[in-house]
């Protein structure tokens, strides 16, 4: 959502759509993921945590997708404009979810061994602020 926002602040309609697009491909690609994820998680009893709690958590991650992207949509969709002192108060949350979620992600990956680590998007080369669980 950062780059749309950015994009939305600055009034550049044509970087706000490709954004959104952008946006739209990487809700598609979380629905895979949550699929292959789901297919992938062992049946067994024996997991380092609660088979319902990972699927939960996959669930909650989704929602978070699907979220951004009909923000997307809607602030597209009505050519929304954000006051300038709202910048900051956009950024910051999103930044935060951004890195508590990668980095609960490499805490799963690493424990459970169940999926490789995250790997870094080539579009995001900002550094991630250090989050400790």
């Amino acid at each position: 959502l950062i780059p749309f926002i950015d994009a939305v602040m600055s009034e550049d309609w044509a970087a706000a759509e490709t954004a959104q697009r952008q946006i739209e491909t990487y809700e598609k690609e979380a629905d895979v993921l949550k699929r292959d994820f789901r297919l992938r998680l062992p049946q067994g009893l024996f997991l380092p945590v609660s088979r319902g709690d990972l699927l939960q958590l996959i669930v909650e991650q989704d929602k978070l997708a699907n979220l951004a992207q009909d923000i997307a949509g809607q602030v597209f969709g009505r050519r929304m404009k954000f006051p300038e002192a709202a910048v900051d108060c956009l950024h910051r949350p999103l930044e935060w979810a951004r890195a508590s979620a990668m980095a609960l992600a490499w805490k799963l990956a690493k424990e459970s061994e169940l999926v490789p680590p995250p790997a870094r998007r080539s579009g995001c080369s900002q550094p991630l602020p250090e989050i400790h669980l």
